[in-house]
């Protein structure tokens, strides 16, 4: 199964949109989400091309009662939706990020991509509509969805955490399970805490 992780605010709007709200142009009423036909043509366009489905990652799946969010979309034309991200573990301060790899994880989808306008670092398959989606974002996130899938151990590394109690926590990442469990298991009795896992393999931060 291919997955669109889909925002609302920033990709089905622009901010002068936001700010306009006139009825008869927008798909939308007061304290819904706004939706411009056009920016909804090119999400509709992409699902259909892509052969994908929707993963709502929007946090008005937190503000909004989960039947409300479905209708206001469905009603919008955005009938592919499989899941709402927040509607079921919304925490207003864990990243968007932990929420979609998290998802990934549980789901393992064939391929997916990240419609926002947020720059959400750690994302492999961003693709950034800073001001409503464009053709480009379009053309950016079908080549995403249709790359040929990559084998597990290719896009994992593993990671792990060591804890002692007087200094933060120390993480390292092994592209090799075999010298992570070494390193784990090396120095597990000198560490009051340490988890080895396996983690997504996004953009290595220096």
């Amino acid at each position: 199964m291919r997955i669109i992780f889909l925002d609302f605010d920033g990709v089905l709007n622009s901010q002068a949109a936001r700010a306009a709200a006139e009825p008869g142009k927008l798909i939308a009423t007061t304290l819904l989400p706004v939706f411009e036909s056009k920016r909804i043509d090119r999400v509709l366009r992409l699902t259909k091309e892509a052969g994908a489905f929707i993963v709502v990652s929007s946090t008005w799946g937190g503000m909004l009662p989960l039947d409300t969010l479905i209708g206001c979309a469905t009603s919008a034309g955005l009938v592919r939706i499989v899941d709402v991200l927040h509607s079921a573990r919304f925490q207003p301060n864990e990243p968007k990020q932990n929420l979609i790899l998290d998802w990934v994880r549980k789901n393992s989808p064939e391929s997916w991509v990240v419609l926002d306008d947020l720059a959400l670092p750690g994302l492999p398959s961003l693709v950034r509509c800073e001001d409503g989606i464009e053709e480009e974002h379009v053309a950016q996130a079908l080549k995403i969805l249709r790359r040929t899938p990559v084998a597990q151990e290719e896009q994992s590394r593993w990671l792990v955490c060591i804890m002692r109690e007087t200094e933060p926590p120390k993480v390292t990442f092994f592209d090799n399970e075999e010298k992570a469990q070494h390193f784990y298991e090396a120095g597990a009795t000198q560490w009051s805490m340490a988890f080895l896992t396996r983690v997504l393999k996004g953009p290595r931060l220096t």
